[in-house]
């Protein structure tokens, strides 16, 4: 029919009997849509109006044969932006029909987004329209996704860390709350103060300044990943002299919480000077003095105990959370294998104070693991993330070292809050892999002994870097040319030692114990050994 444009009532009609059978038949749908175009341009708009009512309640059948038929849906849509005169209350009115089928109808709900925006229903309606649905079951996700949408318009605050007025926040733990306890097995109201809890965005600014003199250059630590010049520029002064830095990250990347710039200005003046460094954004400039007779010095953002990576909450939001610890620490007592439970309680925890909660966030995780066994690798990297958050949140404000060792990590995070450290210590450890570890760049000694390491990849453009032990792992390749080497710098590309060669200030490597020092006697020699000056 459409090859030979018979756009007429009878290819409806045609269509119609197939479509009733089977509603997903999408090329169907695009010959009545054709047809409707080619009548739009023939009739009154009085008989379109009669047409286009005719297909509505057509749609509405094909719809009850299968409620999630995405070219129905869609083609109701285009029908109402094409008719003389929709009526978008009524389709609001067949949306909450059709969601009292099926409360999850994740298409409907997506129509009912266009037909809010056409018939310009409020946020607050749907806001109350949420509530009515979830207070009618609990167990309504879609009713909670959409909550989480409509809350940030209707009680939006951005003085506030969560974007959200706090009374609204409080209000919405305690109806979250009630939810917990009608039906603790499903997952809606779990997610969803997920979401309450983790909604703080800090705003992009300093978090960390590093200058090296003998590298000659400056690291800036951000509050998250940013691309520069496309969406912020970070000034840089030297005394009153503006430079023009050009920023590049350690690993080539594009975005990055981490910003090094090399300047001849450092390396070639022993004087004392005052670097200045601005981020274009409201948050204020820092200065950092370099005395003459130092080689390095280092800015780190002050934060009060334990906020380093949560934010503070009011006494009143504190109580409520307080009190939900509390209510969900009872649960617990009743559902002692609800996953769901142990994972909040952990949450809260964290958000309250996650320092003095550290011994029993952990007896929380390990019960996790046995109550949710599949999921123990998941677990263990959560109690790693939060074994280094806790270090660095207890470490004093100018320490430059930080000792990880024998802790069970099985993942490391947080590399970017690192920046300044010269020495870290993660010996004795669990770990497979490491991430890049260019955030590193202030590091001189970093010891990896006693980890399930296999390759080097992760040491590349440590540009302090001048000892590195991985003593004790399971590196198990290199080729011979390391008997030729004067210096470590001097390693060619191998499959699992040569991202060494760009660390050129290494002058000690500790090898013993892996399986590369197995291959050759002469190799072990000479590693074991190996402490010469680049």
């Amino acid at each position: 029919m459409q090859q030979n444009d018979e756009f007429d009532n009878e290819g409806l009609k045609v269509t119609a009997e197939l479509l009733s059978a089977n509603p997903d038949f999408y090329t169907l749908w695009n010959y009545r849509r054709k047809t409707f175009l080619h009548i739009k341009d023939t009739v009154a708009a009085e008989e379109l109006q009669t047409t286009m009512l005719n297909e509505l309640s057509f749609l509405e059948q094909c719809l009850k044969i299968n409620p999630k038929s995405y070219g129905t849906w869609h083609h109701r849509g285009w029908v109402l932006e094409n008719m003389p005169e929709p009526d978008w209350k009524n389709e609001l009115r067949l949306c909450n029909k059709f969601l009292e089928f099926d409360e999850r109808n994740f298409h409907c709900w997506d129509y009912r987004r266009l037909v809010v925006k056409e018939a310009n229903i409020t946020p607050e309606e749907e806001l109350q329209f949420t509530t009515n649905k979830i207070e009618s079951n609990f167990s309504n996700y879609s009713s909670w996704h959409y909550r989480s949408k409509l809350l940030p318009l209707v009680y939006g605050d951005n003085s506030q860390p969560t974007g959200m007025k706090e009374e609204q926040l409080i209000s919405e733990c305690m109806l979250v709350q009630n939810a917990f306890f009608t039906d603790p097995s499903d997952q809606s109201a779990w997610f969803y103060h997920r979401w309450l809890l983790g909604r703080v965005t800090r705003p992009l600014r300093l978090e960390s300044i590093l200058i090296c003199r003998p590298q000659g250059i400056v690291v800036v630590g951000l509050s998250h990943a940013t691309e520069l010049e496309r969406t912020t520029k970070i000034h840089l002064a030297v005394g009153e002299t503006m430079l023009s830095p050009k920023w590049r990250t350690a690993n080539g990347e594009s975005c990055s919480t981490v910003w090094i710039c090399d300047t001849d200005v450092l390396s070639n003046n022993n004087a004392t000077m005052k670097i200045t460094v601005e981020l274009q954004t409201s948050d204020p400039p820092q200065t950092v003095e370099l005395a003459a007779d130092e080689s390095r010095v280092h800015w780190l953002r002050s934060y009060l105990p334990g906020t380093r990576f949560r934010h503070e909450i009011s006494a009143a939001a504190n109580d409520v959370l307080t009190q939900e610890l509390t209510t969900l620490q009872q649960l617990h007592d009743l559902e002692p294998e609800n996953k769901w439970v142990l994972l909040t309680v952990i949450s809260l925890m964290r958000a309250l104070d996650p320092l003095s909660h550290e011994n029993e966030t952990f007896d929380y995780i390990n019960k996790l693991i046995e109550v949710d066994p599949m999921r123990t690798s998941y677990y263990l990297d959560l109690k790693s993330k939060f074994i280094i958050e806790n270090a660095l949140e207890s470490r004093p404000p100018n320490a430059t070292t930080v000792d990880l060792s024998n802790k069970g990590l099985t993942t490391l995070v947080h590399a970017d809050a690192m920046v300044s450290m010269e020495t870290v210590n993660l010996s004795h450890n669990s770990l497979q892999c490491l991430p890049d570890l260019g955030y590193l760049q202030g590091v001189r000694v970093l010891n990896l002994d006693g980890n399930k390491l296999s390759t080097c990849k992760a040491f590349y453009c440590l540009s302090s870097l001048e000892e590195l032990s991985i003593c004790d792992n399971m590196i198990k390749h290199c080729v011979t040319e390391l008997l030729l080497l004067k210096t470590v710098s001097d390693i060619s590309t191998t499959e699992d030692l040569g991202a060494l060669k760009s660390c050129t200030r290494l002058t000690r490597l500790h090898l013993k114990g892996n399986p590369v020092c197995e291959k050759k006697s002469d190799i072990v020699d000479f590693l074991m050994s190996l402490e010469k000056k680049c």
